[in-house]
């Protein structure tokens, strides 16, 4: 599908007529906001952002890493990609923007949308963990440079919902996750906390699964010890398999890298080495995006189930309380059938977190919302050509007259 751009007044009436959002707060960010998987506008000239001197931001990073990443090494993704590289997915990126002007990742990224200061697009990054994740789950190979993200043909939509260090609002999350899914994506990750006791968060989380999206949370930040379908919590691992972070029994879904990782930087064309759980967030986003490329039609609880049971677990028996179903298998994650995963997608279905909000009555599927969506936007765009032409008639006459 090709993107649609939204203006204010269609923007508003469609989600007004959806009754999702407030309608003030949709028409502060309709400006950034695309409907559809392809990449919008090149980017603006990036802001300036390890902190530039009274910006706060991250300071550019020219320097390309010369040795290959040890996580790049062990998930092996090229083992995945005769089946999909992850062409036609598009991943939400929710948190502090993704630097569209990175040459590993030209072309891939779309305006997005500024929830922050809800009057411009986040195609650039302050903080550079949003380019960071878009580094592992997207980048492109390049010369002179051996990093390569998990699904290098998806592209990404970024969402700000962070301009500063600190926890994230979960006004700003919920409504965050709410643009990126109507906006299109297949996969959304979270780069900061999710508070699953906030009845208003857990919601927006089961009104993506709902809707057919794959939600990917860093564990060692979730609070709320429920779990609800579609949605992955992810551990994070150094190179020798231990835990990097705090993580409570029972909240690990699987394991990923998040140590020592070679990644992209903010506002430069150079690489940095990370650590931190939005990184193994953003390789198990990038996983999704493969099966999901390479298995038309799997649904986001089967996607997150078929990638649990493919994982090597660290365990004798998983799932484990602590290493959950192990580390992500790229290459058995795309190759395993659906039907050869077990037994599990129903088990999943029925332990959902209870948050006191009701579960989403939606029955649309993943493409009828989108067509619902296009087609209130249309019938708006007919509805402000008419008023336009309304209103140069009425002026018209009163000049005749």
């Amino acid at each position: 599908m090709m993107p649609i751009a939204i203006g204010v007044l269609t923007w508003r009436a469609a989600a007004s007529a959806l009754g999702r959002w407030p309608a003030g707060l949709v028409a502060a960010v309709a400006a950034g906001v695309v409907v559809g998987s392809a990449p919008a506008v090149a980017a603006p000239a990036p802001e300036p952002t390890t902190a530039a001197p009274g910006t706060g931001c991250a300071t550019p990073v020219d320097q390309i890493v010369t040795s290959v990443s040890w996580a790049q090494l062990r998930l092996a993704p090229d083992a995945a990609w005769p089946s999909g590289r992850g062409r036609g997915i598009a991943i939400g990126v929710i948190g502090s923007g993704v630097d569209s002007a990175a040459p590993a990742l030209a072309g891939q990224v779309a305006a997005g949308a500024d929830i922050v200061t809800g009057k411009s697009f986040a195609n650039t990054d302050c903080l550079g963990k949003g380019t960071e994740m878009a580094g592992v789950a997207v980048a492109r190979s390049r010369p002179g440079s051996d990093l390569v993200g998990i699904a290098p043909e998806a592209t990404v939509f970024p969402v700000r919902i962070e301009a500063t260090d600190g926890p994230l609002r979960s006004a700003q999350l919920s409504l965050g996750l709410q643009v990126a899914v109507s906006a299109g994506a297949d996969v959304v990750m979270i780069a900061g906390g999710v508070d699953l006791t906030d009845a208003d968060v857990a919601g927006a989380v089961r009104a993506a699964t709902a809707r057919d999206v794959v939600v990917v949370v860093a564990a060692d930040q979730l609070v709320g010890d429920g779990r609800i379908p579609g949605m992955l919590r992810v551990g994070a691992v150094d190179a020798a398999n231990r835990l990097v972070g705090n993580y409570q029994p029972d909240t690990v879904d699987v394991l990923a890298p998040g140590s020592a990782v070679v990644t992209l930087s903010a506002n430069g064309s150079g690489e940095v080495i990370r650590t931190g759980s939005h990184l193994s967030v953003a390789f198990v986003a990038g996983l999704a995006a493969l099966v999901r490329s390479s298995a038309a039609g799997l649904s986001a609880v089967a996607t997150a189930e078929q990638i649990q049971r493919t994982a090597d677990g660290l365990a004798d028996v998983p799932p484990d309380p602590i290493s959950g179903w192990g580390l992500i298998n790229p290459g058995r994650a795309v190759q395993v059938q659906p039907d050869d995963v077990g037994e599990g997608v129903a088990d999943v279905g029925e332990d959902v977190v209870d948050d006191g909000a009701a579960p989403s009555t939606g029955s649309l599927t993943r493409t009828d919302w989108r067509l619902v969506l296009i087609g209130l936007v249309l019938a708006g765009s007919a509805l402000a050509g008419v008023l336009i032409a309304g209103r140069r008639w009425r002026t018209s006459a009163r000049r005749s007259g």
